[in-house]
């Protein structure tokens, strides 16, 4: 059996040791369900991200078919004062129903589109439950003021850059953690958009539909 003192004197023997009695935790902290866990967090993020600019680009699209109206307001305005002109009032009501219909499913589907393109305001406050940092996106380590979107004045860090250093995460339970609330404000981003999305698509739907709808009648009664 081998005595102390000898265990001592051979570093090797006292290495292998110290090895031994590392705690689980540390295994833990470096496993390969982590890293696993990492790639998975990494991938979606990636994923949602793709889907976010997608759903922009949509919005952006539809943005130029409703300012269409723009350009043919007074033809648009015509055509609907010859409808509330009709003789029959019961045609002249429904005619009034329809172009409200159709302004308001315009102006419906005018802001919504405008909401999903829109910012939203630190989605981090949507996430219940104990949150990490947030150094991912880092929103708090800047804050601009209404004249910063006018001006390039000198606008300094909330913290300084060891500070910022030391918050940067070093084990991957810490990684896993900020990911997990990235992951999880950004699903909310895409799921607010594509919300949006749906109903201005929806709105605009209706607004081609009472638009053809009106314009058949005026092809009809000129």
């Amino acid at each position: 059996m081998q005595s102390a003192a000898a265990r001592a004197a051979n570093p090797m023997t006292q290495t292998t040791t110290e090895q031994q009695m590392e705690p689980a935790s540390h295994h833990a902290e470096n496993s390969p369900a982590l890293d696993n866990s990492i790639m998975f967090l990494s991938t979606s993020i990636a994923d949602v991200q793709g889907t976010i600019r997608h759903l922009d680009a949509k919005v952006n699209y539809l943005m130029v078919v409703l300012a269409t109206p723009f350009l043919k307001l007074e033809a648009i305005y015509q055509k609907c004062l010859l409808l509330l002109n009709l003789s029959n009032p019961w045609l002249v009501w429904t005619y009034a129903v329809l172009i409200c219909g159709f302004a308001l499913s315009w102006a419906l589907a005018s802001w919504t589109s405008l909401q999903a393109l829109a910012a939203i305001d630190n989605p981090e406050k949507r996430v219940s439950g104990d949150r990490p940092g947030g150094i991912f996106y880092a929103a708090t380590l800047f804050k601009l003021r209404f004249i910063d979107a006018f001006f390039n004045r000198r606008v300094e860090s909330e913290y300084e850059s060891h500070a910022h250093l030391e918050a940067i995460p070093e084990t991957q339970a810490e990684i896993q953690s900020e990911l997990a609330l990235e992951h999880m404000k950004l699903v909310f981003i895409r799921c607010i958009k594509l919300h949006r999305v749906r109903y201005a698509y929806l709105f605009c739907r209706a607004w081609i539909v009472l638009g053809g709808m009106l314009w058949l009648s005026w092809l009809h009664f000129k």
